[in-house]
């Protein structure tokens, strides 16, 4: 009996030490930082652009000669700067 008990002690310990654990990874083109410091870059880029001259008048953005891994973030910040203005005014 004494030896059953210790027995199931050490099983219930090791299974409380082995934990569950699950690795992740994600295959991203760049790494935590350099997502970061790409951001920041085009944020800085976009928000020292002029874009008084297409206030108010209807704009198309385009994107087919915009090739890299960044495009959708370069393409959001555009959109948002010009459409943020035409929300303030309309």
């Amino acid at each position: 009996m004494r030896l059953s008990r210790c027995l199931c002690c050490s099983i219930v310990l090791l299974m409380g030490l082995s934990g569950c654990t699950t690795t992740r990874m994600s295959n991203t083109t760049r790494t935590g930082l350099e997502q970061m410091l790409i951001s920041n870059a085009v944020d800085q880029a976009i928000s020292g652009t002029q874009f008084t001259s297409v206030y108010d008048k209807n704009v198309f953005v385009q994107e087919k000669y915009l090739d890299c891994t960044d495009k959708l973030y370069i393409l959001g910040t555009i959109r948002h700067r010009v459409l943020g203005r035409r929300r303030a005014v309309g």
